[in-house]
């Protein structure tokens, strides 16, 4: 081997090894994972959810799709969602459990919740006291207070600047991170 081959071999080795550093830096460097819950109906009832026309399976795959969009446009972290089975039978207690397991983790950083208003009520108290952020789609508030950690998007609370006031408040007052 001449000098000119031999500075070559170091020269292409260095590069390959400092390539292959930062490759393996950047691998260790996941992002942190957040998580959106999503509460659905009988989700992992086949025969329930067929009779429901899969629909709750079809809400939390297209959180789940549109969470990965997300992701590729490299923020600091990366959404994922978490999906929690809620009996379409009223079950105070499944309700709360659910509420509870939400608020113990905290890498959930939102809950989109689509029972209804006989369901999120029995987990009205957790939400207010716990701060609790929730947009529930398909359920009436029933009147309740939920100290502005609750967006009701349907039947009864007026849209879009409620939603606009809470995300704003929201935001202002918590750390998504």
């Amino acid at each position: 081997m001449n000098r000119h081959t031999k500075f070559s071999t170091l020269y292409c080795a260095g590069l390959l090894l400092a390539l292959l550093f930062l490759a393996d830096g950047c691998a260790m460097k996941e992002r942190p994972v957040q998580y959106v819950a999503y509460i659905g109906f009988d989700l992992n009832n086949p025969k329930v959810a067929a009779d429901r026309q899969y629909v709750d399976q079809l809400y939390g795959a297209m959180l789940k799709e549109y969470l990965q969009r997300m992701n590729r446009k490299g923020y600091a972290v990366r959404l994922d969602t978490l999906l929690f089975d809620c009996p379409f039978q009223e079950d105070s207690a499944r309700i709360r459990e659910i509420y509870r397991q939400i608020e113990a983790n905290p890498n959930i950083m939102l809950v989109i919740d689509n029972t209804w208003g006989k369901h999120i009520k029995h987990a009205q108290p957790l939400i207010r006291d716990l701060g609790i952020p929730v947009i529930a789609l398909s359920a009436d508030q029933n009147e309740l207070d939920y100290a502005g950690n609750a967006l009701f998007l349907y039947p009864n609370d007026p849209q879009p600047m409620y939603m606009v006031h809470f995300i704003r408040a929201w935001a202002l007052s918590r750390s998504a991170i």
